[in-house]
């Protein structure tokens, strides 16, 4: 995501999981449905786990570790049943709206976000998305937009590891919107849901935000 200074004009681009905040109000983001059906399999993954042995950072390392390498290995490795990997995908399959695709849901369940580039810059399914990896693009999800500097009081660019935009326009605003969501739901598999969940050592994600007021 950037910011391009034009003269009279700002030119906003984003692609991919940062996002542009302006005025302290529209955002600028797109979500990619690709994400959408790992977050809802890893939540089940971690669910069972935490079930199984109620250690979350446990669970919280074997969910990721079968989003990551796919529930084949999961199998393998004895995170999961066959018939209870099957269960999630077409859970998953049914929640996203894609029982016409179910064997692409399942293909890339199976095989983890590990296979998750065979879907950027590529187009003919539901999973493909735009992305910024040196290929072209090709489905026109970049935003590319232009207003004047007139209209514009503040900028922010944010990284992923913040999960919501807050009220005020300012670091420490994004900072304490960060730590609510963190004491709201520490593994992110609630409101806040994700591919990826804090543990006792970690956040969930690394995150970055830029903050340009007049």
């Amino acid at each position: 995501a950037v910011a391009l200074d034009c003269g009279a004009e700002w030119r906003f681009v984003a692609l991919g999981d940062r996002g542009i905040r302006l005025n302290g109000s529209d955002v600028l983001r797109r979500e990619k449905l690709i994400d959408r059906v790992s977050t809802l399999a890893r939540v089940a993954v971690f669910l069972d786990r935490q079930t199984q042995h109620h250690d979350p950072d446990r669970a919280e390392s074997e969910a990721r570790e079968a989003i990551l390498l796919g529930f084949d290995q999961a199998v393998v490795s004895g995170v999961l049943t066959r018939d209870r990997a099957a269960d999630i995908i077409r859970d998953v399959t049914n929640r996203t709206g894609l029982t016409d695709h179910a064997d692409l849901v399942r293909g890339f369940l199976s095989g983890g976000i590990q296979t998750q580039f065979g879907f950027g810059n590529a187009t003919g399914d539901p999973l493909c998305f735009d992305t910024m990896s040196g290929t072209r693009p090709l489905l026109g999800e970049t935003i590319d937009i232009r207003h004047p500097k007139s209209a514009i009081h503040s900028i922010e660019i944010f990284s992923d590891g913040y999960v919501n935009p807050p009220a005020a326009v300012s670091v420490a605003g994004w900072e304490a919107g960060f730590e609510a969501a963190e004491r709201e739901d520490y593994h992110k598999i609630g409101r806040h849901a994700g591919v990826k969940g804090s543990t006792r050592d970690e956040v969930f994600d690394d995150r970055t935000v830029l903050v340009l007021r007049d």
